[in-house]
């Protein structure tokens, strides 16, 4: 019984939020458009919105990410970090001082150093090279809203230290009715495009999938 009012409180909030986002279903590579993202984020009410929301996944998903932090010198970094919930709650909550968040949108991430007063925010594209290498790297609630989310993977997954994990998520497809998203993965072909895309990819690595909060989950460590 819960789970189903669960499911139907979720349909009427996202269908809200496409509404409020004015989407006809078939606009979603508009919707996540750099040039539509930061002029979303411009008003802070919009903002604070997701702020609100992202809360309560990275409540869920935040003991996963703290288990996979070896060391307090680990660097680690939230890639598409939207709100900079993940990373404000890493500096804050313990001595990890290594913690950054990355986002296209610049207007993100003018939000993101106002409203947790850090400066360790900065604008990337997840297509792009870093110029140095990490030892996590989480990317949640990302690859949904990509055109070309292999290439996305692949840099991310070039981007980690020997032995480094790459912490990523993407909405339960059979679940998501958010119009704008563009890609959508039910748990089984998630662990099948994830199983794919790293066997074909230089390396050795090591898979390990969860189901948290109606999200698709992978920690992908590099083996070798």
């Amino acid at each position: 019984m819960f789970y189903k009012i669960k499911l139907i409180y979720n349909k009427i909030r996202l269908n809200y939020f496409a509404n409020d986002y004015n989407l006809d279903g078939n606009d979603a590579v508009r919707y996540n458009s750099l040039e539509n993202v930061n002029k979303l984020n411009r008003e802070i009410s919009h903002f604070e919105k997701n702020l609100h929301n992202d809360m309560k996944f990275i409540e869920k998903i935040y003991p996963l990410v703290q288990k996979n932090i070896n060391h307090i010198e680990d660097k680690v970094i939230d890639v598409g970090c939207g709100s900079g919930i993940l990373v404000s709650k890493l500096i804050k909550d313990t001595a990890l001082n290594n913690a950054f968040g990355c986002d296209f949108s610049s207007e993100k991430i003018i939000k993101c150093k106002a409203v947790h007063n850090i400066s360790n925010f900065f604008v990337h594209d997840v297509y792009n090279k870093f110029d140095e290498k990490y030892d996590v790297i989480v990317c949640t609630e990302v690859l949904e809203h990509l055109e070309n989310p292999d290439d996305a993977l692949i840099n991310l997954l070039s981007s980690l230290n020997p032995r480094g994990k790459l912490i990523i998520s993407v909405p339960d497809g059979r679940k998501d009715i958010f119009s704008g998203h563009i890609n959508f993965w039910s748990p089984e072909s998630f662990n099948i495009y994830i199983n794919k895309l790293v066997n074909t990819s230089c390396g050795e690595y090591d898979l390990q999938f969860h189901y948290i909060d109606f999200k698709n989950v992978c920690v992908i460590q590099v083996l070798s």
